[in-house]
């Protein structure tokens, strides 16, 4: 048996190897491995020919594959209607993976790879458990402070605002909640800077109407400083929306 090898550096975060036999028919055995990986699963699945195993934990990742070797495969019965009701048996790739990702346990006893159907039991399409569902729904509530109004100075002019100052109460139902004050500066006429160009509707002039902060000041700054970055990017915008944005 004849066989060769070889490898590639991915960055500065893993390596690949490749193991080659050459035989009746090519075979080759894979392996990845990465260093500072945020993924947290484990999981093995069959693909057209051979079978993927991979595991991961923070902050390390490994995957590996074999090909061509006589290994058991699913396989699904097919009939092809238009070729005379010919019966065939096609590779079924199936996966079973346990992985951890957006707060949730997300556990795969025999789903199919790259396809979800509706119709399919639980143990095929797959069941995530969520435990941050049992201290309730996520609710964001605010309340309206005060309208404080407000001017923006630009080089062409002084523009006109109105910060409302609002209270927000974030987190889940049963469980703490995060208490915060927060600033929205409304801009009704807008500060004008020239569109985008990159659509037919955002050729012409275009402003900004809104902006966020943490403090009445901070929110002005944000204001500035976005005009200044879309102006520096797309150009200004014309002097008649100038004039109309000023009056």
């Amino acid at each position: 048996m004849q066989w060769f090898f070889h490898h590639s550096r991915e960055g500065r975060r893993g390596w690949r190897f490749w193991w080659h036999f050459r035989e009746s028919r090519p075979r080759v055995i894979h392996l990845e491995a990465y260093w500072w990986s945020q993924s947290c699963h484990v999981g093995i699945s069959a693909h057209d020919d051979g079978w993927n195993l991979s595991g991961a934990f923070p902050a390390f990742a490994q995957y590996k594959s074999v090909e061509g070797f006589p290994l058991w495969q699913p396989m699904r019965r097919e009939i092809f209607t238009w070729d005379s009701n010919r019966v065939v048996m096609l590779p079924d790739r199936r996966e079973c993976r346990l992985a951890v990702f957006d707060w949730a346990l997300w556990i795969t006893p025999w789903g199919r790879s790259m396809e979800w159907r509706t119709n399919d039991p639980w143990w095929v399409r797959g069941l995530t458990i969520r435990p941050a569902r049992l201290l309730g729904p996520w609710i964001g509530e605010h309340a309206d402070l005060a309208m404080v109004p407000v001017t923006i100075p630009m080089p062409e002019g002084t523009y006109h605002g109105v910060a409302k100052v609002q209270s927000w109460v974030r987190g889940r139902r049963y469980w703490w909640k995060r208490r915060t004050q927060e600033v929205w500066l409304d801009i009704p006429k807008g500060i004008p800077h020239a569109g985008k160009g990159e659509n037919s509707w955002d050729c012409g002039d275009d402003g900004l109407f809104g902006i966020g902060g943490s403090t009445i000041d901070e929110a002005i700054q944000r204001a500035i400083a976005s005009v200044t970055r879309d102006r520096q990017r797309y150009g200004r915008a014309s002097e008649a929306a100038v004039r109309e944005a000023l009056s």
